[in-house]
């Protein structure tokens, strides 16, 4: 495990080590709070407490799970602020389904010699009880994955990595013009040269800078000091001409976002 976390870039290793930290303490505090209580001879609530830390390992094998469902499925977006009803509705099925798993896992080792029935209905009965607060614990991490994916990492290097076949490429930020998706591929341009990688967009939107980068269309990004000049199209949709002549188009459910970007009115 030290080899493995030591193999992790920097601030990988951080996020790591918080994560444990932070559902080692939750851990403590409720295994605490159980012992005061069976104390105080209300034990049946502190067996109940007792036993909702045996989730907590995983929560904790969850999290990094989450922050990578957030990063391929951002339902969250915050230039404009928008959210995406179907990657919403995903986000509450992948939590539903977690929870539903932790409950029923949780009373197989004290329950190993009930019946099936009396797992099912033990496991139903913890799920209608704590349902509402699980969803909103989860909902909590999905927040802080989607900070963490819209915030660089700190120590991280300042390009873009492409893998192109058996090459990888580092892109310098400051260097790139503008990325385009093509189906399961996305064409990073910069400085003349175009590197093709196997990746999907909002991935590779997720490693840039919103103050410096701004989406203009599902399948476009453009580096926002790189645009020449912005004319406007029927349908409210805008052309965008970058420095090299380039014309590229933003649709204009992504028109509020190149207008933040370029700080004008469009």
């Amino acid at each position: 495990m030290r080899l493995q976390l030591a193999a992790l870039p920097s601030y990988l290793r951080r996020e790591t080590t918080l994560i444990a930290l932070a559902w080692s303490s939750i851990a403590l505090i409720a295994a605490f709070q159980g012992l005061v209580l069976a104390q105080l001879h209300d034990r049946e609530l502190a067996a109940s407490l007792l036993k909702r830390v045996s989730i907590v390992p995983l929560w904790a094998l969850a999290t990094p799970l989450v922050f990578r469902s957030v990063r391929r499925f951002p339902a969250f977006h915050t230039r404009p602020f928008a959210i995406d009803p179907l990657l919403l509705a995903l986000h509450v099925g992948l939590g539903s389904l977690f929870i539903a798993f932790a409950n029923f896992a949780i009373q197989l080792p004290p329950q190993i010699n009930d019946s099936s029935a009396s797992i099912v209905q033990s496991a139903l009965k913890d799920i209608a009880e704590n349902y509402p607060a699980a969803l909103v614990v989860y909902f909590v991490i999905v927040a802080l994955g989607h900070f963490r994916a819209r915030s660089p990492g700190e120590g991280q290097p300042d390009c873009l990595t492409i893998r192109q076949w058996n090459r990888v490429h580092f892109v310098r930020f400051d260097d790139i013009d503008w990325i385009e998706a093509e189906d399961n591929y996305v064409v990073v341009r910069a400085c003349g040269r175009a590197y093709k990688g196997r990746d999907r967009i909002s991935d590779v939107e997720a490693k840039l800078d919103p103050k410096r980068f701004v989406r203009i269309h599902r399948s476009t990004i453009v580096h926002a000091a790189k645009i020449r000049e912005v004319q406007p199209l029927t349908h409210r949709d805008h052309a965008v001409i970058m420095r090299d002549g380039t014309v590229l188009r933003a649709s204009r459910a992504r028109r509020r976002a190149l207008s933040d970007a370029l700080s004008v009115q469009l």
